[in-house]
C-alpha cells in the first residue's frame, strides 16, 4: 500500500513544475518509514530473548562437542558485523576521495574485539543497537541518493554510488534488508547459546519448536519489508 501512496505523491509533485512542493518532502520522509518501523519492531521484540521455561525441561538433549558450533557462530557473526560496520566507512572513503586501506591486521583485531564484546550480555545488546543504527544510516544514504537523482538535484553522493564497491542503486535497499535479516538470525542464535549460564556451565540443549518461534517471526517481518522494496522498485 505504501509504495502506491508514495508513487501518487511523486506524481502529484511532478505535475507542479513551478516549485519544490511539500509533496516532495512527504515523498522523502515516506522513504524512511519502513527503516524506522523495522528498527522499532526489532528493538521492542528481538533484543531480549527469554528461554528459561524451555531450558528447564529435563528431557532436552544437550549439544555434544559444543566448541564447534560455538566457534562457528561466534566467528561468523563477528565477521559479518565487522563487514557491515565497514560499509559506511568505505562509502565515506569514496565520498571524500581518500584512500583508506582496511588491512588484515585491523580486520583481525576488530573481529577479536567484537568477539569479546559478544561474550558480555550488555555489550551484545549494544552491538545489536549499533548494527540497527548502521542499517538506518545506510538506508538514509541510499534513499537520499535516489531522491537527489529523481528530482535532478545536485548530488554529492553520486560519485560514491558509481564506485565498483557498491551494487546497483535499485538493489541496494534489498541488499541492506537481507544483510540485516542475516544479522538478526545470528543475533538470535547467539542469544540462545549465551543465555544466562549456558556458556559458563558449558551446557546448551538442542532447541525445541517453541524456541524457533522468534525465527519465524523475524522471517515474516523481513519478508514483508523485502516485498515492500520489491514493489517499490517495480513501480518506480
Amino acid at each position: 500500500m505504501l509504495p502506491i501512496v508514495q508513487d501518487q505523491w511523486l506524481n502529484i509533485f511532478q505535475l507542479d513544475n513551478l516549485e519544490f512542493s511539500y509533496y516532495a518532502y512527504l515523498y522523502y520522509f515516506s522513504g524512511l518509514l519502513f527503516p524506522m518501523a523495522t528498527i522499532n519492531i526489532s528493538l521492542n521484540n528481538y533484543l531480549n530473548y527469554e528461554f528459561e521455561k524451555d531450558l528447564l525441561l529435563k528431557n532436552r538433549i544437550r549439544i555434544n562437542h559444543l566448541i564447534y558450533p560455538f566457534l562457528l557462530v561466534l566467528i561468523t557473526f563477528s565477521v559479518l558485523l565487522l563487514k557491515y560496520f565497514n560499509y559506511p566507512i568505505l562509502f565515506l572513503n569514496n565520498l571524500v576521495n581518500n584512500k583508506i586501506h582496511i588491512d588484515f591486521i585491523y580486520q583481525l583485531l576488530a573481529t577479536i574485539i567484537i568477539m569479546i564484546l559478544l561474550l558480555v550480555n550488555k555489550c551484545k545488546k549494544f552491538l545489536k543497537k549499533l548494527f540497527l543504527f548502521n542499517f538506518f544510516i545506510i538506508a538514509i544514504v541510499i534513499w537520499t541518493n535516489y531522491f537527489f537523482d529523481l528530482f535532478n538535484l545536485e548530488n554529492p553522493l553520486k560519485a560514491s554510488f558509481d564506485s565498483n564497491v557498491y551494487l546497483n542503486n535499485d538493489n541496494l535497499n534489498i541488499f541492506n534488508i537481507i544483510y540485516l535479516f542475516i544479522l538478526e538470525v545470528f543475533y538470535y542464535i547467539w542469544s540462545y547459546f549465551s543465555y544466562k549460564n549456558n556458556l559458563s556451565d558449558w551446557n546448551v540443549s538442542y532447541p525445541v519448536r517453541s524456541d524457533l518461534k522468534p525465527i519465524y517471526q523475524i522471517t515474516i517481518l523481513y519478508s514483508a519489508v523485502l516485498i515492500y522494496y520489491v514493489i517499490f522498485n517495480s513501480i518506480n
